[in-house]
């Protein structure tokens, strides 16, 4: 393989870091103004895509930007919740298997760059074909109603539930309830919460 995946685009960064430069000069032209549509964009709390450089861009790209708070993302981030755990997989396939079938290869650094695209491009390609990104999302909490009308619940907060037709959030572990039952305690209070989406707004 002498040139990088065509499915991959491939920028250098003298300073190893994203920052506000490369998203305007890299990353937004690339994002582009899309079909028209309006579009969402969730990200974490890092500084580079919270300037306001940055903010002015994606408006133009009528694209409405979403931050979760640290800590959080492993939760909230649906990219992180599912799709990336589908895609290291497969990428430690295909690099496990290139190994085995390669074990007397020399790879310079260059070398090394284009073939990390073409297993990049492979765990991309498996990745998006079986993870239902509506799904990830509604699990999420994103999109409502679910797909059958249910309360949204994430697999990551186990007994929490989310209705937003109403104006109650609430969230009792498994754990917390059976130590309320033991101490013949009363059970957890249900808390009056807005909607997730107001609470990563910035």
């Amino acid at each position: 393989m002498s040139k990088y995946s065509k499915d991959v685009v491939v920028t250098f960064q003298k300073c190893g870091v994203i920052d506000t430069h490369w998203m305007l000069h890299n990353y937004l032209p690339l994002w582009g103004s899309g079909t028209g549509k309006r579009r969402f964009v969730i990200y974490d709390s890092a500084s580079a895509h919270l300037t306001q450089e940055v903010k002015d861009a994606f408006a133009q790209a009528n694209t409405s930007i979403a931050v979760i708070p640290g800590g959080l993302t492993p939760i909230l981030q649906s990219l992180d919740c599912d799709f990336i755990y589908v895609y290291h997989h497969k990428y430690q396939q295909v690099t496990d298997e290139w190994a085995c079938n390669n074990q007397n290869a020399k790879l310079n650094a260059a070398q090394r760059r284009i073939l990390g695209t073409h297993f990049t491009a492979a765990a991309y390609k498996h990745a998006i074909s079986v993870v239902d990104i509506a799904s990830s999302f509604r699990k999420r909490g994103y999109l409502w109603p679910t797909s059958d009308g249910s309360h949204i619940e994430l697999r990551e907060l186990p007994g929490y539930k989310y209705d937003p037709t109403g104006a109650l959030i609430w969230f009792r572990a498994k754990r917390v309830l059976e130590e309320d039952q033991a101490a013949d305690q009363p059970p957890a209070k249900k808390l009056v919460q807005p909607s997730l989406m107001k609470l990563w707004q910035k």
